[in-house]
């Protein structure tokens, strides 16, 4: 938990402890109690009744990324990206989707981080010179031969991942 740089006198120690990603709630201080005695985690409930509202909702925060970022993650797994909402409206201290949707609109900064927390930060993996000569060979031909002109191919590509996320 870490006071809102904007109500601090000096903010040095506030956005140092932000740009670690390790800040669960940036609060003013006189929110800090509430936070402490509420439930821990914030849960979407996009199956409840208002369901179509809620999926609504996610729906336009997809197309808002979509814009701000060119990437369309609307066939990505539904159950990750609900979760790394769920972070982001935690660490915001936004327990309503709509709320969330109306702070994201206006916000930036919080566009680039949930974009980034909706890709994967890994870049371990496909390292080996005969695999990508293998995929370059055999998988990526294989796609292309099974699919019809109009449906889409999804690649995951390791090699522009980071394991360092820039700071919001």
């Amino acid at each position: 938990m870490v006071q809102d740089p904007d109500s601090a006198q000096f903010d040095g120690m506030p956005n140092s402890a932000i740009s670690t990603n390790m800040v669960d709630f940036i609060l003013t201080p006189d929110k800090m109690p509430d936070a402490l005695f509420r439930s821990p985690q914030t849960k979407l409930m996009l199956t409840d009744n208002n369901e179509k509202t809620n999926d609504s909702i996610f729906h336009d925060i997809l197309v808002e990324i979509h814009k701000y970022a060119g990437i369309d993650f609307r066939l990505y797994k539904r159950n990750t990206l609900i979760r790394r909402l769920e972070k982001r409206m935690n660490i915001n201290n936004i327990e309503r989707l709509a709320d969330y949707y109306t702070f994201l609109s206006r916000n930036e900064a919080d566009k680039e981080t949930l974009k980034l927390d909706f890709l994967i930060g890994v870049t371990s993996f496909f390292r080996d010179p005969d695999a990508f000569e293998i995929m370059q060979n055999e998988v990526i031909p294989a796609l292309c031969r099974d699919k019809k002109d109009t449906e889409p191919i999804r690649i995951w590509t390791p090699g522009c991942s980071s394991a360092k996320k820039p700071t919001p």
